[in-house]
């Protein structure tokens, strides 16, 4: 039987030993620590069977009563045994119960196994993004790195920023450090403060976008402004990010995006899917 709990540190021993198994290169070992340190932030749950720890998820908390499911992993040992539904049912519960409105999840468009249980678990899909990256080359010996228009926003910046979403933003919302949530002036400082939010500054604000930059790899998720400058913002961006290093970056728009085609037509590859699913907690036709 499948027992979920809320993590304690004294976990870490288990969890790190049941997620080398399962992805190369996780983001969640390098985490999972600090989620459970800061109860402020967020939750994360452990699925048990007997003594060993065969699941663990996180639900991060948004603005405006609002919440965030992710890092759902499954021992690669306990999977088809109900794990991963177990834990979303905690999800879903613990969110209900700390007075959450609504729930938000991605999941990869070819992920069937989590689209299926997330249905059936009473998530709706949203909304759809595609995927393209390429690799953007290390700058040549003697090379000076471009300077760029693209800023990271500033808490001066959020009645403009909030404006221009309300005109351009797609299925107007904020998608930003792989989370989505629906646009709003608390949402948008949320994600200033975090530094995960950016503005191209052509003599003042004309569009913004998430945007992340590991070195060796960084993504730019879907732009919000005038489609007539936004393919401009895009060529400086990438006149801008080539560096000591190679890099990878990744493009995230919607399917009918104009610039999603465009950037096809400068060699970006992949064009996979991810989904956004929404659990209304409040709304007893959902919940």
């Amino acid at each position: 039987m499948v027992h979920v709990r809320k993590a304690v540190l004294s976990d870490k021993d288990k969890v790190l030993a049941m997620l080398q198994h399962i992805w190369d290169d996780d983001y969640v070992p390098r985490s999972w620590s600090k989620w459970v340190e800061d109860e402020s932030s967020g939750i994360v749950l452990v699925a048990e069977t007997g003594e060993d720890i065969v699941g663990t998820c996180y639900v991060h908390f948004l603005p405006n009563k609002l919440c965030w499911f992710q890092a759902m992993r499954v021992d690669v040992g306990a999977r088809r045994l109900g794990v991963g539904s177990a834990l979303t049912a905690a999800c879903i519960e613990f969110a209900r119960t700390a007075g959450y409105r609504s729930a938000y999840l991605g999941i990869d468009a070819d992920n069937a196994p989590s689209l299926n249980m997330s249905a059936k678990a009473g998530f709706k899909k949203i909304c759809e993004y595609s995927r393209v990256g390429q690799k953007i080359a290390a700058l040549k010996e003697g090379s000076s790195k471009e300077a760029t228009r693209w800023r990271m926003a500033k808490e001066d910046d959020v009645d403009t920023v909030l404006a221009i979403g309300h005109s351009y933003a797609p299925s107007a919302a904020i998608f930003a450090c792989w989370q989505w949530q629906p646009l709003s002036r608390a949402a948008l400082r949320s994600v200033i403060q975090e530094g995960d939010l950016w503005v191209w500054d052509n003599n003042g604000v004309s569009l913004w976008a998430g945007f992340n930059n590991f070195g060796d790899y960084a993504a730019l998720f879907p732009i919000a402004g005038p489609k007539e400058v936004v393919h401009s913002a895009f060529m400086d961006l990438l006149s801008w990010l080539p560096d000591e290093k190679e890099t990878f970056l990744e493009l995230w728009q919607t399917p009918d995006a104009p610039l999603l085609a465009a950037a096809k037509s400068l060699d970006f590859t992949g064009d996979d899917g991810y989904t956004i699913w929404e659990y209304r907690l409040t709304d007893p036709v959902w919940a």
